[in-house]
């Protein structure tokens, strides 16, 4: 498995917004600290605010902030955002995935091995936080 550029680019943003401890973080300077475009940068914002991981600040010292303490958030809940699935094969995440494409049983033993896979990924990821990055 192999995460999108906008998941990259959105959790690599969540740290540099964090790491201004409360200032904000202009779009500019996100732009030309992390190489991103501006076009690619709002994108990204746009979905860290509707998942409330980071908010826009309006006036002359706007920008974007965290929405919540970096404690509060983990890769996994930027994952979720920013990628289509977290689920390592369709089937885990489609209930008649295998019938509908006609696949192997749904019941194989693959599946038995990539769902609990999934599952330890998910409570990995849950349990790094933007904090616990920033302490690396």
């Amino acid at each position: 498995m192999q995460i999108t550029l906008t998941s990259d680019y959105a959790i690599r943003m969540v740290l540099y917004i964090a790491e201004k401890n409360r200032e904000t973080s202009t779009a500019i300077e996100i732009e030309e600290k992390l190489g991103i475009s501006s076009s690619y940068l709002y994108k990204i914002a746009k979905l860290l605010k509707e998942g409330n991981i980071i908010k826009a600040v309006k006036g002359m010292k706007g920008g974007y902030v965290l929405a919540k303490s970096p404690k509060e958030i983990s890769l996994y809940d930027i994952l979720t955002l920013t990628e289509k699935s977290v689920y390592l094969l369709g089937c885990l995440e489609e209930e008649n995935y295998c019938s509908k494409y006609g696949k192997y049983s749904c019941n194989c033993k693959v599946k038995k091995v990539f769902s609990e896979l999934n599952a330890y990924m998910a409570i990995k990821l849950k349990s790094i936080t933007v904090d616990e990055i920033l302490q690396m």
